[in-house]
């Protein structure tokens, strides 16, 4: 049999008694057959690296886009009071460019903390983060990234915000793109209790509970990590801890698409009331069952299946997984067919060795009691360590080391699924960044025998390279032009999706940003299928007039693509005044706002800052009939949210302008 993929996304940190280091992400491609004897690998990458600068670089994680390239995400810091995530798309096999640029999460924000990364439908990602720009308590935004491109608006979406102080949080999406939202607050004095917040996040970013989000447990106990979990039905279950007489437990509550509770108003305790539960690790097995494992403060290691009716199926609070001795710790856990395996630290006589054990959905050891010794780590050594589902009911083993004699650098091993060792130790000839502690490494395979390596090369910059050459993989394209014909706009579509019929859903927006998600629905073109690539035209004759924004979704049996977002300004009109939104926006040093009149009149302009102190004016002065404009420079101003009030005679309108670096 010849194995093509085994690929696993998954979070992974490094383990020193009880302290939590940063994390290492890896995905492993490897291509063979097999024989009595399997060989040690190397890599065989072509010499040419793309890199990106980055300054100090934070929360790095990377995501796969499911056509041979990469998402970079990483959130840089000068400051306790200014902090930005930024973002990076490469494929190698379609951009030839060895220089990457980075992109702004959010354009106007100005203090980011907290970023989580998750991939996301139609090859696109999610990213979530605390945001503080504008709110003490800290407000939660999402955005969708697609290549370079932000696909919800230039501030993303709130879709958490308070007068409460917001603290840990957790985000996951289904297969039909629901985003599910769990987080952490505090009700003010005097109740000072503690909420678990809930909501749910449409595909095209419009919240499902649009009041406010759904508070699904309230106490005064205090309430910790939060993780929801959906299930591909509209609903989810939300897990947490909480301090419940005097031991920290595992808690879990089951919701509707509603936000309400299925399985009461109680949550659901998942641990023994014996032990405090440290760290947890979770596993969605399918849509009927998961499984969870959890650290406990006094380093052992308990395990539970849990069904779609949140009934635990193995021990009451929790069966023991771990059999080794002294301090256990760091599990993680991936699901292989029918049996679950989970991997863990253990610390014996001042050496740390990395263990593996599977288990049935009974809960019983496949492999030997103490499970299956991977390899021994050396205290002088990073505690980096991941593992990968090779596709054949075994799986990869990585971790990065470094000795007194040599740098850092990243080993791996394979298990078969008989619990038997494949391979010796092999060390790769990759170097990371001196610093072995504080590495990251992601290895992105796809199903063509490519592989993209994402690795910081320095403290100060981050390398992506091909480790396999082969062909150029086809990059899906759905590109959106609008011009002015007349009174009408012209939207001019183009797609090199062939051999399959689509729709193109077209949607308008009549708002300055873009991130409001009340997008009207006007037309639909129906393209059938052919073997050349598709470019339709669509006629709008607005309504009304402004600033319009025009986007379409490309929709097959197939997939789902959403097109980048037009813009244009809608000025022309017989009767009324227009005032479009300022363009660029946002805009760095200058910017541009143009208006339409009925009549010659005398028109002036306010500007203001976000404390409403007027920073420039343009006096009034006669304007003739038609469209006109005027350009505002602000390069000696600070980054920030400004305003201008555009007045003449009775009329007058207000609009918000974005200044950035």
């Amino acid at each position: 049999m010849h194995l093509r993929i085994a690929i696993v996304f998954f979070y992974s940190a490094f383990y020193k008694h009880t302290r939590l280091y940063p994390r290492l992400i890896l995905f492993f491609y490897l291509s063979y057959t097999p024989t009595s004897t399997f060989c040690r690998t190397s890599e065989s990458t072509d010499g040419t690296a793309a890199k990106l600068k980055v300054v100090n670089p934070l929360d790095l994680s990377a995501l796969r886009d499911g056509e041979g390239g990469a998402y970079i995400f990483w959130r840089e810091s000068q400051s306790s009071i200014e902090g930005k995530v930024y973002f990076s798309y490469h494929n190698p096999y379609t951009q030839n460019s060895t220089e990457l640029n980075k992109f702004k999460i959010a354009e106007w924000s100005t203090l980011q903390k907290n970023p989580i990364f998750i991939p996301y439908i139609s090859n696109t990602a999610i990213v979530a983060w605390k945001d503080y720009s504008n709110n003490f308590n800290g407000e939660i935004f999402l955005q969708r990234v697609s290549k370079n491109q932000l696909l919800w608006g230039e501030l993303g979406v709130c879709a958490a915000t308070s007068a409460e102080q917001i603290f840990d949080f957790s985000v996951a999406s289904d297969n039909a793109g629901n985003i599910f939202l769990a987080y952490v607050s505090r009700s003010e004095y005097p109740s000072n209790d503690y909420k678990i917040l809930y909501q749910r996040i449409l595909s095209d970013g419009s919240l499902a509970y649009r009041n406010e989000s759904v508070a699904i447990d309230v106490s005064e106990r205090k309430k910790n990590k939060p993780l929801v979990i959906p299930n591909n039905k509209g609903e989810a279950f939300v897990l947490w801890t909480e301090k419940i007489n005097n031991k920290e437990s595992l808690l879990l509550k089951k919701l509707d698409p509603s936000g309400k509770s299925i399985l009461g108003k109680k949550p659901v305790r998942i641990s023994s009331a014996l032990h405090n539960v440290n760290k947890f690790s979770i596993n969605a097995l399918n849509n009927s069952f998961f499984y969870i494992a959890w650290e406990t403060e006094d380093q052992h290691i308990f395990h539970q299946l849990i069904n779609d009716k949140g009934k635990a199926l193995w021990a009451v609070g929790g069966a023991k997984a771990v059999m080794t001795k002294d301090l256990n710790g760091l599990v993680q856990c991936i699901q292989n067919d029918s049996s679950i395996t989970l991997t863990w630290l253990n610390e014996h006589q001042q050496k740390t060795s990395l263990f593996a054990q599977r288990f049935k959905f009974n809960g019983k050891e496949v492999w030997k009691k103490n499970g299956i010794k991977l390899a021994d780590i050396n205290n002088n050594q990073s505690k980096n360590f991941s593992f990968a589902d090779d596709g054949d009911g075994g799986m990869f083993i990585s971790w990065v080391s470094n000795t007194y004699n040599e740098l850092c650098k990243l080993n791996f091993q394979r298990l078969c699924k008989t619990g038997e060792l494949l391979w010796d130790s092999v060390s790769s000839n990759s170097r990371l960044a001196t610093n072995c502690n504080f590495n990251f490494f992601s290895i992105h395979p796809d199903s063509v025998d490519r592989v993209l390596v994402v690795y910081t090369c320095s403290s100060d910059e981050i390398c992506i390279t091909k480790v396999q050459k082969s062909e150029i993989p086809k990059q899906e394209i759905f590109n959106l032009n609008s011009e002015l014909i007349g009174k009408s706009v012209k939207l001019v579509f183009y797609t090199n999706i062939k051999n399959e019929p689509m729709s193109f859903v077209i949607e308008r927006l009549k708002h300055s940003d873009t991130s409001a998600n009340v997008w009207e629905y006007i037309g639909n073109i129906d393209v059938s299928t052919a073997n050349y690539d598709v470019k339709k035209e669509y006629y709008d004759i607005p309504s009304e007039f402004g600033t319009l924004y025009y986007r379409a979704i490309l929709k097959s049996s197939t997939r789902e693509i959403l097109s980048n977002i037009s813009r244009i300004d809608y000025l022309e009109s017989e009767s009324k005044i227009i005032v479009a939104q300022n363009n660029p926006n946002p805009f760095k040093d200058s910017t541009s706002i143009g208006f339409y009149l009925p009549y010659s009149a005398a028109v002036g302009f306010e500007f203001f800052n976000s404390h409403a102190e007027k920073i420039a004016e343009f006096p009034e002065k006669i304007y003739p009939a038609g469209e006109n404009s005027v350009t505002l420079n602000l390069k000696d101003y600070l980054p920030g949210i400004y305003f201008f009030r555009f007045y003449s005679k009775d009329f007058v309108e207000v609009k918000k302008m974005i200044k950035v670096d």
